[in-house]
């Protein structure tokens, strides 16, 4: 099925998926670069529990299931995975912050 323009509409999907797996990279990246002692700071600061286990879960989560959703590979799981991530994120992180 082609849409009005002759583009499939997957292509959509396509960059969404690219560009969240570029957010992600640079955010796993940011805090490896940053060091898990400090990373791990920040997530007790804001509560998360067990951040010295979390921080280098997330960091790695982050990087490697950006580098896999952006070739394309186990998108379903990291979809699954990213999802619970942001749950918590906006539980431990955004809401208390308003």
């Amino acid at each position: 099925m082609r849409s009005l323009w002759g583009v499939e509409p997957g292509w959509g999907i396509t960059a969404v998926r690219i560009m969240t797996a570029i957010v992600f990279i640079v955010s796993g990246y940011g805090k490896w670069a940053a060091g898990m002692t400090a990373t791990a700071a920040g997530f007790a600061k804001v509560g998360i529990p067990a951040a010295a286990v979390a921080a280098p879960f997330i960091a790695t989560l982050e990087l490697g299931g950006g580098i896999l959703l952006l070739l394309g590979l186990m998108t379903r799981v990291l979809g699954v995975l990213f999802a619970l991530e942001m749950i918590v994120t906006a539980f431990y992180v955004k809401f208390p912050a308003q």
